[in-house]
């Protein structure tokens, strides 16, 4: 699997796009540490990105299935990005689980979430975010 594994994210790297690579590695950095699977709204309000369109970026580590819900492809892709440490797109977990820290913050913080709530127009990310927040505090 290993030798699969590395032709994908060779696949990524090979992206002429550095706009594009940085932003695989943050969908996959998402995916990878998220406490369930995501939502595509929610991933999308994550990064502040629309990623329905951007999941070709991540070198087939992700699929969407019929529910919009983002995954790994398999737990051994997951172990592989988060164990490697010399592969150019290998997660740093702490890094991982800060980033999607702020990204609950951000989004439980944000003007006139009381009034969305309230008119049910809550954001999609906010029941993650409610949830799931300390968790990758303390990670």
């Amino acid at each position: 699997m290993e030798a699969l594994y590395d032709r994908m994210l060779s696949s990524i790297a090979q992206n002429p796009s550095p706009t594009d690579r940085t932003l695989a590695s943050s969908i996959l950095q998402r995916v990878a540490c998220s406490l369930r699977e995501l939502t595509t709204a929610e991933l999308s309000q994550a990064l502040d990105e629309d990623v329905s369109e951007l999941l070709d970026l991540c070198g087939d580590f992700v699929t969407i299935d019929n529910s919009g819900n983002v995954a790994m492809i398999h737990q051994t892709a997951r172990e592989y990005l988060l164990g490697g440490n010399d592969q150019p797109f290998h997660i740093d977990t702490t890094n991982a689980h800060e980033r999607m820290f702020l990204s609950c913050v951000k989004c439980l913080v944000a003007i006139g979430l009381r009034d969305k709530v309230n008119r049910n127009q809550k954001p999609e990310f906010v029941d993650y975010a409610s949830i799931c927040w300390s968790s990758h505090l303390v990670v």
